[in-house]
């Protein structure tokens, strides 16, 4: 793939990430396009903070206040069902529950 072509598919990702919607979209839909936005940015030798503010994710309402709370775990959001994308080299899907009984148990 060209540079070029490389870069107009970084645009659609990233627009296509700022539409997730955690209240009907599941989590393992994001994680499949950070992935293949990551692929792509490593292509180019970008990195994925240039291009999607983790932090900024839309987070489901029920869990908003407990990724905030959690800041010591790196909880990017959570969707409709309770999978959370996290992690800090490497994102990954963990389910809200097996967070809870972590953090309870430090």
């Amino acid at each position: 793939m060209w540079e070029y072509e490389q870069y107009i598919k970084v645009k659609e990702i990233v627009e296509i990430i700022g539409l997730w919607n955690p209240e009907f979209q599941r989590t393992s839909v994001l994680l499949k396009l950070m992935n293949e936005l990551t692929g792509v940015l490593e292509n180019l030798d970008l990195k994925l903070d240039k291009y999607v503010n983790l932090r900024k994710l839309p987070v489901r309402e029920f869990f908003k206040d407990f990724v905030a709370e959690c800041s010591a775990y790196p909880i990017w959001t959570c969707d409709f069902e309770g999978s959370c994308l996290v992690g800090v080299e490497k994102l990954e899907i963990e389910p809200i529950d097996l967070i809870l009984r972590r953090i309870e148990s430090e």
